[in-house]
């Protein structure tokens, strides 16, 4: 039985295929798996994705290593994930290790803390401490790190180290002059 898709997209020739796929590599790095998933979506004989794939690697607008490195810079800056978390989904996206640790190794592990650190602030900020004991307002907190792809050695010390901080007081807003 054929998988139906919610959407009618018309089935690519291999060569539109090539130029859709230039196309969405020169806006953003794809991997090979993402390469694959497109061609599945857009109906692409399954005969062609070696040759489609081998080409794009060949012409460097599909590089699994230069893919790695801009995954944990973006997943890191812009999605505050953990280093765990990070590398699970590239090793799920079936980019080889070796990638995988050279990428990692240019993350700063102190750039992790200070962003866990800033998003359990975050977090902190948005419950109710009342409403919490002590336990289950740190239990809290270390669930949140460790779904944002932290250890949990770096999780638990984290939020030891944010919840021993002062409450942050409410900075009166000031009166708009408009």
């Amino acid at each position: 039985m054929e998988e139906v898709s919610r959407y009618k997209m018309k089935k690519k020739s291999r060569q539109e295929a090539v130029e859709a796929l230039m196309i969405q590599c020169a806006r953003s790095e794809k991997s090979v798996h993402d390469a694959e998933q497109l061609l599945y979506r857009w109906g692409v004989d399954r005969s062609e994705w070696d040759g489609i794939i081998e080409l794009m690697l060949n012409e460097k607008y599909i590089d699994q290593r230069r893919y790695a490195n801009a995954f944990v810079r973006d997943k890191m800056n812009f999605g505050h994930w953990g280093a765990y978390k990070i590398a699970a989904t590239l090793r799920e996206k079936k980019i080889p290790q070796e990638y995988i640790d050279e990428a990692m190794a240019q993350a700063d592990p102190e750039e992790f803390a200070r962003k866990l650190k800033r998003e359990l602030r975050a977090k902190l900020r948005t419950m109710n401490r009342e409403k919490y004991t002590d336990y289950k307002l740190r239990a809290t907190l270390v669930r949140f790190a460790l779904s944002r792809g932290y250890d949990y050695e770096t999780a638990g010390d984290t939020v030891d180290a944010v919840l021993a901080e002062p409450p942050r007081e409410e900075r009166p807003r000031r009166e708009s002059t408009r």
